[in-house]
């Protein structure tokens, strides 16, 4: 079979056998489509003829060429191995990976936002303008204080439904990887936006004429009069734009990294914030444990080399 066949047949044994999430297929996607085209480099364009591949060679090509991370070499790693078990399954190739080495990956501490700009990001200091009191600049507004008070990763914002908001407990049923669901709660002022939000928008869609495609959506944009769907790209652009108006580098999970940081570091515990994060194993929670540097220069310089 050739090669690019058996990648379109893994993709559709993901999508219907395995069923999962979209962002999960595209991932195994882009990451195996790297393999086949290094195969069709070395002119190895069959599934049985991967045999004759170096998979080392394609380790240094993912380096050296691709210039990827440790990290994503190691994701891309088990994307290849689990399309690799796949062929050996249905006796279209004949080799394993199990003894594949990866490069080791280096420990890195999560980027945050310091307490001020967290501030400045939901309390502009600058003058509102007809611009910002549309229903996009309430909608952007909204989504950074959504990111930052509940920890929601990017996939999850978007798909946030209104129906999943508990307005009398405060809390958002959030679904995650693999669909699994958890209650996040959410601060008064948080829901006091949304529903000023939500109102703007009810009001100057009805003035436009714009129809929804879903009317159970938290979060969208219009194209044709149609309020439809917004994309996780079109969230990292709007996240870029306001970050810029305060000089920062803004990006989604910055502000789940800020959130996570700055809960723990307010006293709570390391279970509760696995549990609003929807981390499986506490060990990825456990990245948070760092310290603020901030606090941590203070706390030095109170208890060491005092005079």
């Amino acid at each position: 079979m050739k090669l690019v066949t058996a990648l379109a047949s893994f993709i559709s044994y993901l999508t219907v056998e395995r069923r999962v999430s979209q962002n999960t297929v595209d991932a195994y996607r882009h990451d195996c489509q790297r393999f086949v085209d290094f195969c069709a480099r070395e002119k190895q364009l069959t599934s049985h003829s991967i045999e004759k591949v170096s998979f080392s060679k394609f380790l240094v090509f993912l380096k050296r060429d691709c210039q990827l991370s440790n990290r994503t070499i190691a994701r891309n790693t088990a994307s290849l191995r689990c399309f690799v078990c796949f062929l050996a399954d249905r006796r279209l190739c004949m080799i394993s990976l199990s003894h594949l080495i990866v490069p080791k990956q280096s420990f890195s501490i999560p980027k945050v936002l310091r307490r001020d700009h967290i501030q400045e990001l939901l309390f502009p200091r600058a003058k509102s303008t007809d611009g910002e009191n549309s229903w996009q600049a309430q909608r952007d507004r909204v989504m950074v204080w959504m990111l930052y008070a509940s920890g929601m990763r990017v996939s999850e914002l978007v798909h946030a439904r209104l129906s999943a908001i508990d307005w009398h407990d405060k809390f958002i049923r959030v679904f995650g990887k693999g669909n699994k669901e958890r209650l996040v709660p959410l601060p008064n002022e948080l829901l006091e936006r949304v529903q000023v939000y939500l109102n703007l928008t009810q009001a100057e869609f009805a003035k436009k004429n714009v129809t929804f495609c879903d009317h159970d959506l938290l979060f969208f944009t219009v194209r044709r009069n149609k309020a439809l769907l917004l994309s996780r790209q079109a969230v990292w652009r709007i996240m870029k734009k306001i970050g810029m108006k305060t000089g920062l580098s803004l990006y989604p999970h910055l502000l789940r990294h800020s959130f996570a940081t700055h809960f723990l570091a307010n006293g709570a515990d390391l279970r509760s914030l696995q549990t609003i994060l929807g981390h499986q194993n506490l060990t990825t929670t456990q990245i948070y444990t760092h310290v603020d540097k901030h606090q941590l220069r203070a706390v030095y310089d109170k208890v060491h080399l005092r005079k």
